[in-house]
């Protein structure tokens, strides 16, 4: 289809508009590698056609940087973000939904360095571009929020972080399509009042969030567990032995009926989806217990060398590599990608993104001897002549090399 809008002498902006829509959709599929090649063809026909500022332009630029966020690809998404915020604020001002699009990616883009203090500054600045613009949602301003409370929180800012839990929560008030966020926000700020050692507040704010969480919730589900094993600490810490041991009873029920509902391929599914979406908030203490859980099913499913296994350990490798916890990311990404080689062709994309996931690893490290033959072999394997679009990640990890060049690295030239 990209090849037939090419055709013409001259492309249009039409035509360039539905080869954007076409990327976006092959990231919707999860066709990551084909909406890259896409988009980044896309991106430069807008200045051939004197549109390089344009609102298209910046949203084909956003689009870029959300995939590379996604393959951990640090660097090239602030280059490409930045580009989609400069044109966005100069068209469509500060105060805007779509400005605080970008801002968001850009938190998450400095979380992946790990950079909290940069994550926290795009994060508040996302805010107030949504509290200024009078057409944004409510339930957006409030998950805006939710993230700044939780970066103040991981900053050991706890006053900072209620106060934005709080702005989340007015924000909320009683609508019923953002009661899941509610609870989210009220687990967090009860979170916070256990770390200022205010005990009373703490365990009011977790009752309440469990109260609607079993209103909402199918029972076993891991939030309702967490939230049961939090009332029962603090029933311990006040001395309230009989609360801590109905609890307990209920916990033990609880984790039971999960076991049973999700011990299926379809259940290790659902685990996965929900690890990777609150990983893309930020929310990595609901997510782990989730990722960790989706490991070990699929290990009881279908074995420790199962291509489902080099999955799962890819997955909660990325969550490590969010939480600088990098010596149990290495070892993970190290046996996903073992696993993928086992069971996949080396032309596959996933094993090639397997190869630059560690290298990236190493690389923020700053261990670039052990990078370079990662780089270099997923390098190799992107240039082999084959019928498809060149996969635009061969430049990106070019480019790589001519740094680690430029630094006086052994990194042989490409023949």
């Amino acid at each position: 289809l990209l090849a037939d809008l090419w055709q013409a002498d001259r492309v249009t902006e039409e035509q360039a508009w539905v080869g954007l829509r076409l990327g976006q959709s092959l990231c919707a599929l999860q066709e990551w590698d084909w909406g890259l090649a896409v988009l980044t063809e896309v991106e430069q026909v807008w200045p051939q056609l004197g549109a390089a500022q344009s609102l298209g332009a910046a949203e084909t630029a956003l689009q870029l940087g959300e995939i590379h966020l996604t393959e951990m690809r640090t660097w090239e998404a602030y280059q490409v973000l930045r580009q989609a915020l400069q044109i966005r604020v100069e068209r469509v001002g500060e105060r805007s939904t779509l400005v605080a699009e970008v801002l968001s990616c850009l938190a998450e883009a400095a979380v992946q360095q790990p950079n909290l203090k940069e994550a926290l500054s795009w994060s508040e600045r996302a805010l107030q571009a949504l509290q200024q613009d009078p057409e944004a949602r409510l339930v957006d301003v409030a998950l805006q929020a939710e993230t700044v409370g939780y970066l103040h929180y991981q900053l050991a800012d706890l006053g900072a972080a209620v106060q934005a839990y709080q702005q989340g929560l007015a924000q909320l008030g009683s609508r019923e399509e953002a009661v899941g966020l509610k609870i989210s926000i009220m687990a967090q700020q009860a979170a916070c009042f256990e770390q200022m050692q205010d005990l009373q507040l703490a365990s009011r704010y977790y009752q309440e969030a469990l109260i609607l969480a079993q209103e909402i919730l199918e029972q076993g589900h891991p939030q309702i567990i967490g939230l049961l094993k939090a009332g029962a600490r603090f029933c311990h810490q006040l001395q309230a032995k009989e609360q801590a041991a109905a609890l307990e009873q209920q916990i033990a029920i609880e984790e039971g009926l999960w076991s049973y509902f999700e011990a299926s391929p379809q259940g290790s599914q659902r685990l996965e989806k929900m690890g990777a979406a609150l990983i893309r908030v930020g929310d990595y203490q609901q997510a782990e217990p989730l990722l960790v859980a989706n490991l070990h099913l699929r290990q009881q499913l279908h074995g420790e060398d199962s291509l489902g296994v080099a999955s799962s350990c890819n997955h909660l490798a990325v969550l490590y590599q969010y939480q600088g916890r990098f010596p149990e990311a290495e070892q993970l990404f190290r046996h996903s990608l073992e696993g993928i080689e086992r069971h996949l062709d080396e032309t596959d994309p996933r094993v090639i993104s397997a190869l630059v996931n560690l290298a990236d690893l190493y690389s923020l490290q700053d261990r670039i001897p052990e990078a370079l033959p990662f780089y270099q072999r997923a390098l190799q394997i992107l240039r082999r002549p084959a019928p498809n679009l060149q996969d635009p990640r061969a430049e990106v990890i070019e480019g790589y090399l001519q740094r680690f060049r430029e630094l006086g690295f052994p990194v042989p030239m490409e023949g």
